[in-house]
C-alpha cells in the first residue's frame, strides 16, 4: 500500500495523531506488510485491501482506521510478537 493511502485513512479518520505515527513508521511498515503477506498469503491481503478500500471509499476513515489496527493486533497476537524481541 502506498503512502498516499494510508494518509487518505488517517485524514477520513479525523485523527491527527494517527497521521502522525503513520508517516513515523512508514519503513518500519513496507517490512511489515512483507511479513503479513507470509502469514495471511496474498489472496488474504487483497480481500483486507478491498475492505479497506471500500470502507475509505464510502467515507468510512475511522472503520478502516479500526480495521487495519484490529489487523495488526491480530498478527502480534497469533504471532507471538511481545515487543521484548
Amino acid at each position: 500500500m502506498t503512502k498516499g493511502f494510508h494518509y487518505l485513512i488517517c485524514r477520513l479518520s479525523g485523527n491527527e495523531v494517527f497521521i502522525l505515527l503513520m508517516n513515523s513508521f512508514t519503513e518500519i511498515s513496507q517490512d511489515l506488510w512483507t511479513y503479513c503477506a507470509g502469514y495471511w498469503g496474498i489472496d488474504e491481503l487483497i480481500e483486507q485491501s478491498e475492505h479497506i478500500t471500500e470502507l475509505v471509499e464510502q467515507g468510512r476513515g475511522l472503520e478502516a482506521q479500526v480495521y487495519i489496527t484490529d489487523k495488526f493486533d491480530q498478527y502480534v497476537r497469533e504471532c507471538g510478537v511481545n515487543g521484548a524481541e
